[in-house]
This record gives structure tokens, sequence and C-alpha cells, in this order.
């Protein structure tokens, strides 16, 4: 009767870490046996974790530009934020592709001012750019 009690007990734990674990973002099999074999000591480690954060994996809509013979289709959605360095060279932003197209085309800015996006590997003039490049 002692030994039921006593399996009792530890499934319990097992199973309350587990759903705990599963709640928070953990491995519930793990948790399950650390509960099984450590007890209240695993319940209270669980307890006290912080939920893990889902890693949001992003999708480069535009790759770097590496050749600049390199075509892009004026139709592609850039869906990134746009920077560029201004006069004191203090980066202004973030911006659309679209918004940053106008000040161009107001002559806000130049075609010589540096401009970056998370897609570039680094600071780069505007006029080194295809996507800005007209075409007619």
């Amino acid at each position: 009767m002692l030994a039921f009690k006593l399996l009792s007990i530890w499934i319990t734990f097992g199973l309350s870490c587990s759903i705990i674990a599963k709640n928070k973002g953990k491995k519930p099999f793990f948790w399950f046996y650390m509960g099984v074999f450590f007890g209240i000591i695993a319940l209270f480690t669980i307890l006290f974790l912080k939920k893990e954060k889902k890693e949001i994996k992003k999708e480069i809509i535009n790759s770097p530009l590496k050749d600049q013979n390199q075509t892009i289709d004026p139709t592609i959605k850039d869906t990134n934020f746009w920077y560029y360095l201004d006069g004191d060279n203090k980066s202004c932003g973030p911006m659309s592709l679209k918004v940053l197209k106008d000040s161009i085309l107001d002559k806000k800015i130049n075609p010589s001012t540096y401009v970056w996006n998370d897609t570039l590997d680094g600071w780069k003039k505007i006029d080194e750019l295809n996507i800005f490049k007209t075409t007619n």
C-alpha cells in the first residue's frame, strides 16, 4: 500500500511539472522526469522559471545587394524600415521606402546621402543602390 502511495505522489509531481512546463514553453517530458525524481524541488523550480518567448522567424524580403549589376523588380513590396544620415551624421528614421523615395524627389535628401536597412551590409549611398535608380 505504501508503494502505491509513493508511486502516486511521484506521478502527481511529474504530471504537475509537465503541465506547468508545457504552459511555459519548456520541454514537458524532461520536466515530467524531473518532477518524478526530485518532487517538490522540481515543482518549485518550474514554477519560478520565466515563460519562454517564442522566436519569431523573420523572412528577409530583399536580400543584400552584392552585385551592382543586379536588377530589382520595381513591383517588389519593400516592408523594411529605412534610415538615412542627415548632414550632421544623425540617423533619421525609421521610414518606409515610399517615404524615402518621396524625400529624394522633394530634394530633402540627395543621391549621395547614406541609407540603411536590415538587409544591407552597412550604410550605402543612395546612388549605389539599384532600388533607387529610375528606369525609363
